[in-house]
């Protein structure tokens, strides 16, 4: 696996190099409004109800997104037939940077967001740009996997500025050979998580942070949204039996959007014991372990004493009854 792992590497970057995929399209309200409703935001921005913003109208043209929200734009698009049996896209996708068998599993492993002057805005057009930066073999827990560093920029595409860049999004994806589960789940247990009849909540708590759970009909809607047909979200015999998961995993891209979110509301409130700007710069992560609907999860930022000088921290806290702490860190 070694030989497989270094060629696989080796010829994704010969196939890549200097190769860059184009996409436009337009950042149309209804997709704006849809995310919304599935985050349970009555309002788009801040935590007092606005006329301007109330989420029981389309959002209109020219509203800026906020912090993350690109995340359910530039969805994949592929036929049923070009799909790996986990529901995930393959290589024989076109214009998509994915390794051929047996490295098949894909895992969101971290990343960064670095926003720019310009803002991306509702009913505009915006362009998006994605190369690979960098493929390695690399080993972990005695198995060799691929590591692709993906970087996608955001530019306005026409109107006012076209051409100028909003944002850049540096992601990092691992993949690996499926194996077969042998024992079932063995990752969390399931007495952890909460029965299947419970809704998603999202909690504003008294000292500031906020708590959250994910029901699997949230990550069902959520994966509807972004046409990500992944099983590990919305199936969940194929989770348990198949990938060795207790339950249905959260998307990555919806726990960042949720910690761009408390920031953004937080500061907003004037809930912050600091002098930095509201609109977050950049934000780095790295995923330590998967949070799965019915997991409680509680979104909080470090004390003023623990952060970086000219950096905000915001620290996601994973806690479960028979499972040690996870916390995934972010710089705003």
């Amino acid at each position: 696996m070694t030989v497989a792992a270094q060629e696989a590497a080796k010829n994704l970057s010969e196939k890549f190099s200097g190769s860059i995929i184009h996409n436009t399209q337009l950042l149309d309200a209804n997709q704006l409004q849809r995310l919304c409703v599935t985050l349970g935001r009555s309002h788009l921005h801040g935590t007092v109800p606005s006329p301007v913003h109330s989420l029981a109208h389309i959002p209109t043209s020219r509203t800026r997104l906020p912090r993350g929200y690109h995340l359910v734009y530039f969805t994949p698009y592929c036929f049923e037939k070009d799909l790996e049996p986990d529901g995930a896209e393959s290589s024989q996708v076109y214009n998509q940077i994915i390794p051929p068998p047996p490295f098949t599993r894909r895992m969101w492993a971290g990343g960064s967001i670095e926003w720019f002057k310009q803002s991306l805005r509702v009913n505009h057009f915006a362009h998006e740009t994605t190369k690979l930066a960098r493929a390695s073999a690399k080993q972990s827990h005695g198995d060799w996997k691929l590591r692709l560093n993906i970087e996608k920029a955001y530019y306005l595409a026409r109107g006012e500025n076209p051409g100028q860049i909003a944002l850049i999004d540096r992601r990092t994806w691992i993949y690996s050979k499926p194996e077969p589960v042998v024992d079932g789940p063995v990752c969390v247990s399931e007495s952890s998580l909460l029965p299947p009849e419970y809704k998603t909540e999202i909690l504003d708590m008294p000292d500031g942070t906020q708590q959250l759970i994910y029901s699997p009909v949230a990550l069902f809607r959520f994966s509807a949204l972004i046409f990500n047909s992944h099983m590990i979200h919305y199936n969940e015999s194929w989770t348990r039996q198949k990938e060795g998961h207790p339950g249905l995993v959260v998307h990555v891209p919806l726990i960042i959007i949720n910690v761009l979110d408390f920031w953004r509301d937080s500061c907003r409130r004037g809930d912050r014991s600091h002098k930095g700007p509201v609109s977050t710069k950049k934000i780095d992560y790295r995923i330590m372990a998967p949070i799965y609907a019915g997991e409680r999860f509680t979104i909080e930022i470090l004390p003023t004493e623990e952060r970086l000088p000219g950096n905000h921290q915001l620290w996601l806290t994973v806690t479960t009854n028979n499972y040690p702490k996870k916390e995934k860190k972010s710089r705003t």
